[in-house]
């Protein structure tokens, strides 16, 4: 799931506070990025992991993370957090849900969920399951990551969509977990795309 949010043009500048460490009980407050009158807010992913397992293990208990989406949303002067859409969205499958994927979106309000019908009932047994400890660079590092790598040139434009997707490589979804950061140009389809390694942060693969 992947929300295109607009940005206003401008003078890139960029002020990201790096988030590692997440409780169960303790949520981090946002620290968005500054670009002139506007805020990129990019939540953790690690942030409101346990909340999104409660929330799925509700659908069926033995749950497991497919892949991860985050929203990326603009904050104009004067707007906060809970005035906007961004947010976490967590894939999960289930042996006893064989057509069907569980999305749980959490935002700083909260978590709620909605399942939807899959037809390739084949990935529940190739996918291995995406852990906690499978990855160390959250969501926050990997989109300054990306910004560093080209990607902060087309926040200029209006039309930019932002994508960031946390996923398990080939072979089909069982192998090593990494990060996918893009910035597309809808109106120019000019953008740069970018794979990260989740564990060591290291830039594997960069497209323009």
């Amino acid at each position: 799931m992947i929300y295109k949010r607009e940005t206003r043009p401008g003078f890139i500048t960029l002020f990201l506070v790096l988030m590692l460490f997440s409780t169960h009980c303790t949520r981090k407050v946002v620290s968005p990025i500054s670009i002139q009158e506007t805020k990129l807010e990019v939540l953790s992913v690690r942030d409101f992991w346990f909340e999104a397992f409660d929330t799925a293990r509700e659908w069926h208990s033995d749950v497991y993370v497919r892949d991860v989406n985050v929203d990326v949303s603009v904050l104009s002067q004067g707007e906060n957090s809970s005035d906007q859409s961004s947010g976490v969205n967590f894939r999960f499958r289930s042996l006893q849900k064989k057509d069907s994927i569980l999305v749980v979106h959490c935002t700083l309000k909260n978590c709620y969920s909605f399942e939807v019908k899959n037809d390739q009932a084949v990935d529940l047994y190739s996918c291995r399951a995406i852990e906690l400890e499978d990855f160390v660079f959250d969501s926050q590092e990997v989109f300054d990551i990306g910004l560093d790598k080209g990607g902060g040139d087309y926040l200029e434009s209006k039309t930019t969509s932002v994508v960031l997707k946390l996923y398990r490589d080939s072979p089909i979804c069982s192998g090593p977990v990494r990060w996918y950061v893009s910035f597309l140009d809808v109106s120019t389809q000019e953008g740069v795309a970018i794979i990260v390694d989740a564990v060591t942060g290291k830039v594997i693969q960069v497209n323009k």
